[in-house]
């Protein structure tokens, strides 16, 4: 843990929250659930718990040889487009956005933030790595900050309202197909797989590499920490979803893990304890987040709704 977490969490009595702590990762409200004795595992009793850190090791390996060749590919050419060709990396276009915060569309990490801040005098970063993937970014444009006219804007938040509602849809129609996977079939031959579903629907189904959990990016698909949790945490023929990657729908089914030996779970046994550090703080930020959103008061701009009204798009009046 770092200095400002560890001094607040062993301090704090069991079963209490602390004030809000600010630490180079952001800002964390800690529940201290239960004191133990400090000891060291044996390696035994950490088996389970390693394994489960270190699956992906291969695969993470893989992932971090594969975003090498694009950087070093990026400074011969200075093309991200060229630099991606023939992987399963894509170019992501942000919108404009505030220099004193990430854009939306990628993931948040301190790294980013400081690339954000600096972007006028440093317009390209060195390949970031975050929860959801591997980052390359590069400066394109800017301009002075202002309130755009409804009419500027309205094509923009008229495909935004589209997409997430095609989205919407595309998730409830992949939802039913999972549903039917495992079902016996009419005609008595068997029970609905995967593959029998998708060709009935007419949707693709495609076969990705390896998953690293530490990268949080799908091979060919794009970033979603949700589907690599789900991967991990589910057996072989489990299946699973569905999830959105970015404007896209996926149910997926686990083909195959791939254990580490017991010598190499032992050899990175401190990248498992920061590992699990970093997943149980991210749990009471996720638990804070949700307290506070079941909490507070959803307000909607009456412009919102004047242009949601325009386009036909219907909204609820529950919030």
């Amino acid at each position: 843990m770092v200095p400002e977490f560890d001094e607040v969490a062993f301090t704090l009595e069991t079963g209490k929250v602390s004030d809000p702590v600010r630490t180079q990762f952001g800002i964390h409200l800690i529940k201290v659930e239960e004191h133990k004795e400090a000891r060291t595992k044996s390696l035994e009793e950490a088996t389970a718990e390693i394994e489960k850190q270190l699956i992906e090791e291969e695969a993470d390996d893989r992932a971090a040889q594969a975003i090498d060749a694009v950087y070093k590919a990026f400074i011969r050419s200075a093309s991200f487009d060229k630099a991606v060709e023939g992987t399963s990396y894509q170019v992501l276009e942000t919108d404009y956005f505030d220099f004193d915060k990430a854009p939306r569309e990628i993931s948040r990490s301190p790294e980013i933030t400081e690339f954000v801040k600096n972007v006028r005098t440093e317009p390209y970063s060195e390949v970031i790595q975050t929860g959801r993937g591997y980052y390359l970014l590069g400066f394109k444009d800017s301009r002075d900050s202002a309130i755009q006219p409804l009419d500027e804007v309205r094509g923009r938040i008229e495909s935004t309202l589209r997409t997430e509602r095609l989205t919407d849809v595309a998730m409830e129609n992949a939802r039913k197909l999972a549903q039917q996977i495992g079902v016996p079939m009419p005609d008595g031959s068997g029970v609905a797989t995967l593959e029998s579903v998708a060709a009935s629907a007419g949707v693709e189904v495609t076969e990705v590499g390896p998953i690293s959990r530490s990268a949080g990016f799908i091979p060919t698909l794009g970033s979603s920490q949700e589907m690599v949790r789900a991967s991990f945490t589910g057996k072989v023929g489990d299946i699973i979803g569905p999830f959105k990657i970015q404007n896209r729908v996926a149910v997926a089914r686990i083909k195959a893990v791939t254990e580490g030996t017991p010598e190499e779970l032992s050899s990175q046994r401190a990248e498992i304890v920061k590992s699990l550090e970093s997943q149980k703080q991210q749990q009471i930020i996720r638990e804070w987040l949700e307290t506070r959103r079941n909490s507070a008061e959803i307000k909607v701009s009456p412009r919102f709704l004047d242009l949601a009204k325009e386009i036909g798009i219907k909204l609820s009046s529950e919030s």
